[in-house]
């Protein structure tokens, strides 16, 4: 027998996100690369080692040839290889070489407070304008350059790693950061300088996360 094709559904990028599970499993195809007749067996392998052995019978021959088999199978450890592999073997014990996908897991994202793989509202950065808490930047709340401060933070186990990108924009959109995320910058923040909006309108400052795989944390803002 030929190999098997084998396919991790991870959206074609190679990387497992928390939108590609299903009740925490992500479904793999495998399908023959030549027809499988009766009395064949198709051979499984799963990332923690477990065996799944399908017989191809007179029933599930035409759908197997066609659509394949979908089996859904636990990823691996967060930044580790999920592996899946696959074989056929004929009534003969003629087996096929290995068919075999693998892909990365990344199932943490940034604003994830409660490790479901999901953002949460809660766990967006924190942006806090250095307005005296009152809301209004008066003269006094201003640097020398007449800017304002601002100190963007992130919550603790939240998701967010060094390496993640930061981006953070004041309220024309200017981006006054974007850069890799620091150990330093988790520990203590981020304080930046932010042009003030003309008197009587709002000073914003927003930030976003993004990770590696382009996962996005909820938008922290503050206004004054």
């Amino acid at each position: 027998p030929t190999a098997p094709t084998v396919e991790i559904n991870d959206g074609g990028d190679g990387v497992i996100n928390p939108t590609d599970l299903v009740n925490g499993k992500v479904t793999v195809t495998v399908k023959p690369t030549e027809p499988v007749v009766e009395g064949d067996k198709i051979t499984i392998t799963h990332p923690d080692g477990s065996i799944e052995e399908i017989e191809v019978t007179a029933s599930n021959k035409d759908d197997i040839n066609n659509n394949g088999i979908t089996v859904k199978v636990t990823p691996a450890a967060e930044g580790e290889e999920t592996v899946v592999t696959a074989v056929v073997t004929d009534p003969q014990g003629n087996t096929s070489p290995e068919g075999k996908d693998n892909s990365s897991v990344d199932l943490v994202v940034p604003g994830d407070v409660d490790g479901d793989g999901e953002k949460d509202l809660t766990g967006a950065p924190v942006v806090v304008i250095q307005d005296g808490g009152d809301d209004v930047i008066n003269p006094s709340d201003l640097n020398a350059d007449g800017t304002v401060d601002a100190i963007v933070t992130f919550p603790e186990d939240a998701g967010y790693s060094v390496g993640d990108t930061v981006v953070i924009k004041d309220q024309d959109g200017t981006e006054l950061v974007n850069r890799p995320l620091t150990e330093a910058d988790l520990e203590n923040g981020i304080t930046v300088q932010v042009p003030v909006a003309e008197e009587g309108e709002e000073t914003v400052v927003t930030v976003v996360v993004t990770d590696p795989e382009g996962n996005k944390s909820p938008e922290g803002s503050d206004s004054s």
